[in-house]
């Protein structure tokens, strides 16, 4: 699942604005966002017709899973898995019945 918080937040956010020359985060959010760990607003459909990834929590992904009677385990972080979610983009986890 994407990560969407933390401080990888501003490299995906300056790869957005090179590659598709739009921005997805206002300032001040973009801040909250990476150094704080607080997820943005979600957004509907971009133009490409996928969903963004702004605003994705994967924490509340995991929570409403397990909600569904889902056991999650986190298989890692990517690309730095020593540091957990802050400063990674990825995160792995497997779900079990």
């Amino acid at each position: 699942a994407p990560i969407e918080i933390g401080p990888a937040v501003i490299a995906k956010e300056v790869y957005r604005s090179i590659s598709r020359r739009e921005y997805s985060y206002g300032f001040f959010e973009l801040i909250k966002t990476a150094f704080l760990g607080i997820a943005a607003g979600r957004i509907g459909n971009g133009e490409h017709g996928y969903g963004p990834h702004k605003g994705f929590d994967f924490r509340k992904a995991i929570k409403f899973i397990e909600s569904q009677g889902w056991h999650i385990t986190i298989l890692g972080y990517s690309p730095i898995p020593l540091l957990g979610w802050y400063g990674n983009s990825q995160v792995f986890f497997k779900a079990q019945k």
